[in-house]
């Protein structure tokens, strides 16, 4: 695919799905959820994607494994609708969630390793 985001290139629903190894509803169910950008639309009514589209379904699913569904879609949702600070305040305060969960599992991992002795 081309790195250019503005770039004229037009992809079909397809292949935007295929490119990520997810399902073609799962697109259009991206683009309704403001995840995604909304496409344009051919003469004849389909869905004409762009390198754009593909940038941001990649950052999408690598927000995914790192901060859950729910952040990466507002944090995807919050750039889309140029608000850059609060997309970063989402992915701070997620950071901040993670960093509370690891030191929970040491304390947990602490207290079992004391049952062990």
């Amino acid at each position: 695919m081309e790195s250019d985001p503005q770039s004229t290139r037009r992809l079909r629903p397809v292949d935007l799905a295929r490119a990520h190894g997810v399902s073609t509803q799962a697109v259009r169910n991206y683009e309704e959820a403001g995840i995604l950008p909304a496409a344009a639309r051919t003469e004849h009514g389909y869905r004409a994607y762009t390198p754009l589209h593909a940038r941001a379904l990649r950052t999408f699913l690598a927000l995914v494994p790192g901060h859950g569904h729910r952040t990466a879609a507002a944090v995807m949702r919050a750039v889309g609708e140029g608000a850059v600070e609060e997309a970063l305040r989402l992915i701070d305060e997620s950071h901040a969630q993670l960093l509370a969960d690891r030191r929970t599992l040491e304390s947990v991992e602490l207290a079992l390793q004391g049952l062990e002795s």
